[in-house]
């Protein structure tokens, strides 16, 4: 494994639940179709979670604060990096622990959070005005170094070329949100024929070098076959990729991923009670 070479003595390779160290380190934790950085220690003190589903370019980042401060509804917050003082924009929320901690969160991170992280000495993150938590991350440029590593890994298993993550290289790009892949109108069906009130899959789609999409198929066997169906019918022979590059700029195959979640919230009409 890539990562297992870049942690070197400073982080922990972890196919388990992490665990908590009485001094703060970095660990990453490797799992089919998923990798997460977390730099944890004494838990009176501020911990950092950093997790992506390989391919997808979307990260969360997690502070799970030592101070008690309560839940937050979601929101407009921020991420700021020291010292550089970058800034990355997104919607927050907050939400209280059983023992009363609070863990902030911020989904759907660009991949630029990586570049900001590598050269930090601390990330905070903000709930409106408000800071949420701050966490020191001392080497977070070997840690990062070792997340990306964990990804690449991921998706060379599944079939992307290992030039691409080569310096000077580059994955594929998509030319449009995931989001706008597959139409409303198909997920509204796929709810009314699928019998579920929810699902959540994750798909992994192979890009050509033409930046079209070759082959599309779930990361794990449980999606069901009409999930299957809509998830892949829409995206199948789409250029929806700028293709994967070597070093030299030669276009080679790619591997991404995507989500397909539909959550269908149910109203509960009370009758006045009759005397």
């Amino acid at each position: 494994m890539i990562a297992a070479l870049l942690v070197g003595a400073f982080l922990i390779v972890q196919t388990g639940a992490p665990q908590m160290q009485s001094a703060p380190r970095w660990a990453v934790k490797i799992d089919p179709a998923h990798c997460q950085l977390e730099r944890s220690g004494d838990p009176a003190a501020a911990s950092l979670i950093v997790d992506t589903i390989p391919g997808s370019d979307s990260y969360r980042v997690f502070i799970l604060n030592g101070e008690r401060q309560g839940a937050a509804p979601l929101g407009p917050g921020s991420l700021l990096f020291a010292p550089s003082q970058a800034t990355l924009t997104g919607l927050t929320r907050a939400s209280v622990l059983p023992d009363g901690r609070t863990v902030a969160r911020m989904e759907g991170v660009a991949p630029a959070v990586l570049d900001d992280m590598a050269g930090a000495d601390t990330i905070a993150l903000t709930i409106g005005s408000k800071v949420a938590g701050t966490v020191s991350i001392p080497n977070a440029a070997k840690a990062v170094a070792a997340l990306r590593a964990c990804s690449a890994d991921q998706l060379i298993a599944w079939g992307a070329d290992a030039a691409q993550f080569a310096p000077g290289g580059r994955p594929p790009i998509a030319v449009k949100s995931r989001d706008e892949w597959i139409p409303n109108g198909d997920l509204v069906a796929l709810a009314a024929t699928s019998g579920k009130a929810d699902f959540d899959a994750t798909f992994r789609v192979a890009v050509s070098p033409d930046g079209s999409i070759t082959d599309c198929r779930p990361v794990t066997e449980k999606a069901a076959s009409t999930v299957v169906k809509t998830a892949c019918g829409p995206v199948l022979n789409k250029r929806l990729f700028t293709p994967a590059r070597d070093p030299a700029g030669t276009a080679v195959k790619g591997v991404a991923t995507f989500r397909v979640q539909l959550v269908t919230h149910f109203s509960v009409i009370r009758q006045p009670a009759r005397r």
